[in-house]
């Protein structure tokens, strides 16, 4: 069943965080800016597209190292 292990999920993160590179890529070749103070998109694109992939690194991570239980504290 495609999709069931952590390899085959692994390997399908890395090739949509490759295809979001990619993407970004592409839209900083347009050469777009900003229509008032005319900053250029591209940093922007591949900025977030760093934060999918650390989102995505930080969530494997938790997967394996996960933080201690605490207890909730009701109020009265």
């Amino acid at each position: 069943m495609p999709g069931c292990g952590i390899e085959t999920n692994h390997q399908y993160a890395r090739t949509n965080h490759r295809q979001i590179w990619i993407k970004a890529g592409k839209i900083a070749a347009y050469g777009d800016t900003t229509d008032v103070l005319k900053i250029t998109v591209g940093p922007f694109v591949y900025f977030m597209a760093a934060m999918i992939l650390l989102t995505g690194l930080v969530h494997v991570y938790k997967m394996f190292v996960p933080g201690e239980a605490q207890a909730q504290q009701g109020t009265t």
